[in-house]
């Protein structure tokens, strides 16, 4: 039988640097890669972009996973995002650290975060934004055990 394994997401991002000021700077990501993507066009033939387009990329990671965290390939020609107010990407995020922290750095790169929600199957806490370019990514912090 076999059996698939994630590798590591990848999203098309407009601005590469707008975006690491929010997965880097923000998140904590730390930056494993970044530079220009593939040759022969393989990013742009997956996203479907024209084929003489230089595309960067950066690979970003926690600390113990080497490039397997996040991908963003920058596209300035990136197609805008769906408007129907439905998202396709959730991204998933684990806060370690001062959850508020991170909210008010979000805020204060003009980021709409979305009311908190406190869940109890496991204890934690849940809130979410959306990027610039319209990634849906959710923050939760996990609360001790009583």
């Amino acid at each position: 039988m076999t059996t698939a394994k994630i590798h590591r997401p990848n999203l098309l991002v407009a601005d590469l640097e707008r975006s690491l000021r929010i997965y880097r700077d923000i998140l904590g990501f730390q930056v494993a890669y970044a530079g220009p993507a593939s040759e022969g066009g393989l990013m742009q033939n997956l996203f479907n972009l024209a084929p003489d387009k230089p595309l960067r990329i950066a690979f970003l990671s926690t600390g113990d996973d080497g490039w397997g965290a996040l991908a963003l390939t920058e596209s300035r020609e990136a197609p805008a995002n769906p408007t129907d107010g439905n998202h396709r990407v959730l991204i998933i995020t684990e806060v370690d650290g001062d959850l508020d922290e991170v909210i008010r750095q979000l805020k204060d790169k003009g980021v709409t975060v979305d009311r908190r929600f406190e869940l109890y199957d496991p204890p934690r806490t849940d809130v979410a934004f959306t990027d610039p370019d319209g990634h849906r990514v959710v923050l939760f912090q996990q609360h001790p055990a009583n």
